[in-house]
């Protein structure tokens, strides 16, 4: 194509490939047609898809049968055994899948100390709490312990400014963060989300980074031509769980919330 009469470019921002071509577009005299090879992973697409006036025609490389495994987390559950969460992706998604493992695999042995204070306009909101971390504690097996003050992370529920930050090591000030989100907040408290959002929040789950090997479709990429803007391609937010995981987890904390409710109402 060079011999054709194109010019070659580099993107300034090879990290996130929509924000290079952002900067390739405003400086390229208008009416420029662009043609655009790229590899298709998703992690270099972030953020909101670009609008631009000119010709673009975009082609991504797409990953072959690739498959990257690593390490996510692990954690001693008893003198002989660990917990391991393997994460493993491929072109067509990410899944993170916990097993058992003899304890010279080696893993954390702290434990994470837990303190859930709230008042009184919360209380059913902390019954619901400690029901997804029983159930978080029971599939995971991950040492936990609720505590009264001091430890690894302090989750508030009151609408008055939170006490005592210093003795905790991070804080979920819940009502800010439901005044934030508006009725979100209160759908995910009540769905079979909310446990999975209180573990990855928890356990620090960080992302695959650089061994997501997730593509997006060719048709996601390609920038929009006609003013319409689109948030982020729908699979780059990857759940990243594994689906029959996250199941239990759910049959679980369902089970915890009804034996909760039930001794309150006793």
């Amino acid at each position: 194509m060079v011999k054709a009469g194109w010019e070659r470019h580099f993107f300034q921002d090879t990290t996130n490939y929509w924000d290079g071509f952002r900067v390739a577009d405003g400086g390229a005299p208008a009416g420029v047609p662009f043609y655009i090879r790229t590899t298709g992973l998703a992690r270099r697409f972030a953020g909101e898809r670009p609008v631009t006036g000119r010709d673009v025609r975009w082609d991504v490389d797409l990953a072959g049968d690739s498959v990257n495994r690593w390490t996510q987390a692990a954690w001693v559950v008893s003198g002989d055994s660990v917990r391991v969460v393997e994460g493993i992706s491929r072109s067509t998604g990410t899944v993170f899948q916990p097993r058992t493992v003899g304890a010279s695999a080696g893993g954390d042995t702290s434990v994470l100390r837990v303190a859930v204070v709230a008042d009184a306009a919360y209380r059913e909101d902390a019954r619901d709490v400690k029901a997804a971390l029983a159930a978080l504690q029971k599939y995971t097996r991950r040492r936990m312990v609720l505590v009264d003050g001091g430890g690894d992370w302090l989750i508030w529920l009151s609408d008055k400014p939170v006490k005592d930050v210093g003795r905790y090591k991070k804080v979920l000030d819940y009502a800010a963060w439901k005044k934030s989100k508006r009725n979100a907040a209160n759908d995910l408290l009540w769905s079979g989300e909310f446990p999975v959002w209180l573990g990855k929040l928890l356990f620090a789950e960080k992302g695959a980074g650089e061994k997501d090997l997730r593509v997006l479709d060719p048709e996601q990429v390609v920038p929009l031509s006609d003013g319409r803007v689109v948030a982020g391609a729908g699979v780059m937010e990857s759940r990243n769980v594994d689906g029959l995981m996250w199941g239990i987890i759910l049959v679980l904390f369902i089970t915890e919330r009804i034996l909760s409710h039930g001794k309150e109402k006793t």
